[in-house]
C-alpha cells in the first residue's frame, strides 16, 4: 500500500500532535518534523504493538 486515506478528524488530530511535538523539539534545539514524518512514526509504533484480542477487536498494547 503506497497511499493511505485518513479522515478529516484524524488529519486534524495529527496536525495538533505535530504542533505540540514541534514546540517541544524546538525547545530542545532539534529540528521540527513534518506531519507525514509524525504519521510514519506513529504507524510504525502502532504496528509493533498491534494485536487482535479474544473478541476479534484490533487493539494497541501498552509498552
Amino acid at each position: 500500500m503506497k497511499a493511505l486515506r485518513i479522515k478529516d478528524t484524524q488529519e486534524e488530530s495529527l496536525r495538533r500532535i505535530a504542533i505540540n511535538a514541534n514546540k517541544k523539539l524546538v525547545q530542545l534545539g532539534k529540528q521540527p518534523i513534518r506531519d507525514s514524518e509524525l504519521a510514519h512514526a506513529l504507524l510504525n509504533e502502532a504496528i509493533k504493538r498491534a494485536m487482535v484480542d479474544d473478541d476479534g477487536n484490533i487493539t494497541i498494547r501498552n509498552k
